[in-house]
């Protein structure tokens, strides 16, 4: 069963997270083209106001991100194809004192996130199908990779992870069709499921607060 067309947005854009050090660096991809790739990149590179940055290096039709401050600098291993969609460049969603969250897309629906850490050693974290950001705790909520029957909440500073399996059958063919709203904070997770009714043609929606800690 497809869903498509009665999808909610599910994710929740991270406007306002409670916390200091958290700052708004949303893309707006609207400007002219960079060289000969993706038009947006124009005007992608960003300096936030701690001094950290991100930065766009393309050559020969391919797109490096670069990242650091004052202090350091890094690139993702993985480059981009500028022939490929414009959304799957990787761009800034949030941005903390210690880390930096680009979002990209691969599909429909298909998206995914990186976190980047603002020291040398520290590793990238990718994650797929991801609804919510705790900053603040460190803390994402996504859809398992293996079962996608269930949600993961994991702390990605620690590794520690829990499971969280759906309060309804879903039979969507993407299961994240079934979330109606989502969000993670300080270790409480609120879900609102929806579930579709086939003899009644109709979506039954049922809500869930779980205590996650990590």
């Amino acid at each position: 069963m497809s869903c498509d067309n009665r999808r909610t947005e599910t994710t929740e854009q991270v406007k306002k997270v409670g916390q200091r050090d958290t700052i708004n660096a949303n893309i707006v991809a609207d400007t002219i083209r960079k060289g000969d790739c993706h038009f947006w990149l124009a005007s992608a590179d960003s300096t936030l106001p701690t001094g950290d940055y991100v930065k766009y290096v393309t050559k020969r039709g391919r797109v490096k991100v670069v990242w650091g401050s004052k202090k350091f600098k890094r690139t993702l291993t993985k480059d981009y194809d500028c022939n490929g969609a414009p959304s799957g460049v990787p761009y800034i969603q949030w941005a903390t004192s210690k880390y930096i969250g680009l979002r990209y897309g691969c599909g429909l629906p298909c998206w995914g996130t990186l976190i980047l850490p603002l020291n040398l050693t520290d590793s990238v974290i990718e994650r797929m199908y991801h609804f919510d950001f705790d900053t603040h705790n460190n803390q994402v909520v996504y859809l398992d990779n293996e079962n996608y029957k269930q949600l993961i909440v994991e702390n990605w500073k620690t590794g520690r992870k829990t499971q969280v399996k759906f309060k309804v059958i879903c039979d969507c063919a993407f299961p994240g069709d079934c979330i109606e709203a989502i969000k993670i904070r300080n270790g409480v997770l609120f879900v609102k499921w929806k579930e579709f009714i086939r003899d009644k043609n109709e979506w039954k929606k049922t809500s869930e607060t779980i205590k996650v800690g990590l």
